[in-house]
């Protein structure tokens, strides 16, 4: 099961993001392919759109505040207008009641499964051993103190399958006591030395391991940085690095004309040092690559934030990259070399001082590729070339739990790529 949303406004989308945990993707208009029996969809849709997601075995949410005409308002518009979400059951007349139990019965059944495969997905076999070796250590202290106290235990299964009578338990007693309780004993000992050991690899403590540079990649996430911006004129695109001189002042430090051609324009944009002709190279290589299986990318970009001075008074407001990732998806479908690649924005903007966002960002966009396009997680990348410190925090965090990958490519360096994952690490004493 998965939550998308279909809100065509920014200020409902964002509010909608706040207050509806766990929504993976935002669309503009309804697209019936991407949606399943059992998924909830949010947002604005007609009564036709309505009905034809819930016979797909849907739920519909519908989004609505008062007045209705404050849809399109800004964020703080909408926060006004009393925003409310209406479950909507929406079924042509012509369909019988047996059908309706049926669709129902279905649903709820659909749903029950991802939410039992959603849970299992994330148990791992270290926690399965932890359990295991718990249960030893609890059974180990229950057999010895059961010695402790005289309790014979087995005492039944010796009388019923080996006819052992009272008499033989009377002579073999002590044997047996001392039998019972070493046995325990061994059994505790044993289970704790496993338990300390799974324990290590359950706790969570981390090594960041290096992966291979050159491995060809399914998907890709890529996060858009300050300083430049896309314009087109004239039927041309051009690509303008920027300086702020204050809050509504931009100076256009150097402007490049792109052509097109990828080559000639990353010769071009080298000399400028931008975060964007790396975003280029990246995305080259996996598309060049001898066994290439690129097929998806998203690109975050950031909100506006507030730059404040010592007496955290804001001085200036610094512009989010989030604008310019419209014009940077067309650019992108300049280069006949990226062709075979689906590029789609992440549908918020991302506070460039959380952690947490940046984290939640990269986890729902690997949830949608593996539930929308059947990709595998190790064939996900994340690019922490762009963006702010935090990012790449976030996309640390990111692996530690998943398949995926963080990769980096040193801007002193255009041939040194960095490709990492976060895995657990065994815990060792200070004497080993």
């Amino acid at each position: 099961m998965k939550k998308i949303a279909i809100v065509p406004y920014a200020g409902a989308r964002k509010w909608l993001y706040k207050n509806v945990e766990n929504i993976e993707a935002f669309y503009e208009q309804l697209d019936l392919s991407l949606v399943d029996a059992g998924d909830q969809v949010y947002g604005i849709l007609t009564i036709e759109e309505a009905a034809q997601v819930v016979e797909k075995g849907a739920q519909y949410f519908s989004l609505s505040c008062q007045p209705n005409s404050l849809l399109n308002g800004t964020y703080e518009q909408f926060l006004t207008a009393q925003p409310r979400i209406t479950s909507f059951d929406i079924r042509p007349q012509q369909q019988g009641v047996l059908t309706s139990i049926y669709q129902a019965f279905a649903k709820k059944l659909a749903a029950g499964l991802n939410r039992q495969l959603d849970k299992l997905r994330h148990y791992r076999i270290a926690d399965l051993r932890l359990a295991f070796y718990a249960l030893m250590t609890a059974t180990g202290i229950g057999i010895f103190a059961d010695a402790v106290t005289g309790v014979e235990l087995f005492k039944n299964h010796l009388v019923y399958w080996f006819g052992k009578d009272k008499a033989w338990f009377e002579q073999y007693f002590t044997i047996y006591w001392l039998i019972e309780m070493f046995a325990g004993l061994i059994i505790f000992f044993t289970a704790s030395i496993g338990l300390r050991h799974q324990a290590a690899n359950w706790v969570p403590l981390r090594d960041v391991k290096r992966q291979d540079p050159d491995r060809a990649y399914a998907a890709i996430v890529l996060t858009l940085s300050t300083g430049y911006r896309f314009e087109q004129r004239d039927n041309k695109w051009f690509f303008i690095k920027q300086k702020q001189i204050d809050q509504n002042t931009f100076t256009k430090a150097t402007e490049v004309e792109l052509t097109g051609d990828l080559d000639q324009d990353l010769i071009n944009l080298e000399p400028l040092k931008i975060q964007w002709e790396l975003i280029l190279r990246i995305l080259r290589s996996q598309a060049n690559h001898i066994n290439s299986k690129l097929s998806h990318a998203v690109l975050l970009g950031t909100q506006d934030c507030s730059i404040k001075n010592r007496e955290g008074l804001v001085e200036r407001i610094a512009p989010g990259t989030y604008p310019q990732i419209k014009n940077a998806l067309k650019v992108l479908q300049l280069y006949p070399e990226f062709s075979q690649i689906k590029f789609e924005p992440y549908p918020i903007p991302i506070p460039p001082n959380d952690i947490e966002a940046y984290y939640n960002a990269y986890l729902k966009t690997a949830r949608k590729w593996q539930h929308q396009y059947k990709l595998a997680e190790e064939d996900m990348l994340i690019d922490i070339t762009g963006g702010k410190s935090v990012n790449s925090v976030g996309a640390a965090l990111a692996t530690l739990h998943n398949k995926m990958q963080f990769h980096y490519v040193d801007t002193n360096n255009l041939n040194d790529v960095l490709v990492y994952r976060m895995e657990f690490k065994q815990q060792k004493s200070f004497h080993e």
